[in-house]
């Protein structure tokens, strides 16, 4: 049993505390990654606006500068690529590079006119790829749109930032992600075991005790189940049931023993008249076979030293309170009677007789003291 439980609890914990990390990991990546791009493209695009006199110079002129100017062109173009670790290229409308900053970084001299064709007004392009191979690794790309004085489309200025920074921020990602999901299943493994510890260990005393009784020793008790809960009401209720069927037994034995003694000393043949008459007479000898209200107030009143009477009138003192409570408490216990007919035994209100049975059951809950006084009262009321 306590294995079955524990394995389809710690299952149960096992899948949720999975799927749950599971969707938090990747919320929390995709959240990361749209942030990282667009980070990425911010940076970019603040570039564009450093870059765009040199845009401007390339577009006026109609040729390449040459020679020292071209190396100075260059170099400038390199600063403010490396200064947002980013390198950078210009085309012509056909989409021809003119120039780059990193040429090592591209594998074409021309880029696609499917491209091409997807850049049109004054807002940046913004991509993850190679652009169909012209660039040698995947990479954030931020494309502008170049106007020359007369507002007349002269080419493109492509901004780039290498993706390789989101490759290595992914593997770290999850490393560290799976390592904590792996931690959080240990904690959640260790904290499942302790847990069903306290819970299969009075079942398991409740269980063990069952099969006792069941086996015929009934004078079994679960014992060390203590606290609150129902594992605890379970053991309680195990208990008394225990008790009622053990008195049961040695007055049932009693009976057989006087029908076996009036057929051997009297010689009187074992008839059902004659088990009849015989468990009439040990009712009438041991009311506590069939115990009434009244015989219950009495033993409660008999137990705390007060008239019964009084246990009924109004007098509200602890001394007269707190036994009503019980009387209550044993009649719904013995009897089950419903709180309405209690109410009616003792005059009161039904939520009052609730009330007084909820209170002796937390008491019988937390005090040994109280749980004593309650067998005493079923042993009296039973006539053990």
């Amino acid at each position: 049993m306590r294995k079955s439980i524990s394995v389809t609890f710690f299952s149960m914990v096992a899948t949720l505390l999975v799927l749950g990390t599971a969707v938090l990991g990747c919320s929390e990546w995709l959240l990361f990654s749209r942030y990282f791009a667009q980070e990425r493209y911010d940076t970019l695009d603040s570039v564009a606006d450093v870059t765009q006199r040199a845009a401007d110079y390339i577009v006026q002129q109609a040729a390449l500068p040459k020679g020292a100017e071209l190396d100075a062109l260059n170099t400038k173009l390199e600063i403010i690529g490396e200064s947002a670790e980013a390198y950078l290229f210009f085309t012509d409308e056909s989409g021809n590079i003119l120039i780059a900053s990193n040429p090592e970084m591209l594998d074409m001299d021309t880029v696609e006119q499917a491209l091409i064709d997807k850049v049109s007004g004054d807002k940046p392009y913004h991509t993850l790829s190679t652009l169909d191979g012209v660039l040698t690794e995947k990479s954030y790309v931020s494309v502008r749109h170049m106007q020359d004085a007369r507002g007349n489309n002269s080419g493109y200025l492509f901004l780039c930032s290498s993706g390789a920074r989101l490759t290595d921020f992914k593997e770290e990602f999850w490393s560290n992600f799976f390592f904590s999901a792996c931690v959080m299943l240990l904690c959640a493994s260790v904290l499942t075991s302790f847990l069903m510890r306290k819970l299969t260990d009075p079942l398991q005393k409740i269980t063990d005790a069952a099969q006792r009784f069941g086996g015929g020793d009934f004078s079994v008790r679960v014992e060390g189940v203590e606290g609150e809960g129902e594992v605890v009401d379970l053991a309680h209720t195990f208990n008394q049931m225990a008790e009622n069927i053990q008195s049961n037994i040695r007055q049932l034995e009693g009976a057989v023993k006087k029908i076996k003694a009036m057929h051997e000393l009297m010689g009187e043949r074992i008839t059902v008249s004659l088990a009849e008459n015989a468990i009439d007479a040990l009712r009438t000898e041991n009311p506590g076979l069939n115990p009434t209200p009244e015989r219950i107030m009495e033993a409660v009143a008999n137990y705390f030293y007060i008239p019964v009477e009084q246990m009924i009138s109004k007098d509200r003192s602890k001394d007269v309170a707190y036994p009503r409570q019980m009387a209550m408490y044993m009649i719904r216990q013995e009897l089950e009677y419903s709180f309405p007919d209690i109410a009616k035994i003792f005059k009161r209100d039904h939520t009052t007789v609730m009330h007084a049975c909820n209170k002796i059951e937390e008491e019988r809950k937390k005090s040994r003291q109280t749980e004593d006084v309650i067998k005493k009262l079923h042993n009296n009321i039973r006539g053990d």
